[in-house]
């Protein structure tokens, strides 16, 4: 029997972001600085990103700016993505985000509430955000999600 040799996985260095590392550490985010692999898995556009992540948010058209990073996103404890990102990208059934090329658009400006809240004298108080990030699959142009911290 053959041994074989298996080449040692790249190293990713960690991403140059303006998003907040600490506020992706508690949605167990992890961004990586695209590496020359990934950037062949680019098939959409930054505009087509920007265009998808507007369609999805509803207030896109209020913010102030809009920011755009192309990143490698790897978020273990996101499983769940629409039929079409799968169809699209069969990759995130196999390995869910796992290194995947995103482009994140970033919505400034913008004034929401937060879907939950803490309860105070029986009543739930909103935490309102001013930013909502949409992560949008560069290989397929699918939503794959959007947070918000702030």
């Amino acid at each position: 029997m053959e041994d074989t040799i298996q080449a040692a996985p790249p190293v990713l260095e960690t991403a140059e972001t303006s998003i907040d590392q600490n506020a992706l550490g508690r949605f167990n985010m992890k961004l990586n600085k695209p590496n020359g692999i990934a950037a062949q898995a680019v098939t959409i556009s930054e505009s087509d990103a920007i265009k998808a992540a507007s369609d999805y948010f509803p207030l896109s058209s209020s913010a102030k700016s809009i920011k755009t990073e192309y990143q490698l996103l790897t978020a273990p404890d996101i499983q769940q993505f629409s039929e079409d990102a799968i169809r699209k990208n069969g990759k995130l059934k196999e390995n869910g985000l796992n290194g995947t090329p995103v482009y994140i658009v970033t919505f400034k400006g913008v004034s929401f509430p937060s879907a939950g809240g803490n309860i105070k004298d029986g009543k739930t108080e909103h935490v309102m955000f001013t930013e909502n990030h949409v992560v949008v699959d560069a290989s397929s142009g699918e939503v794959l999600l959007s947070f918000s911290y702030q």
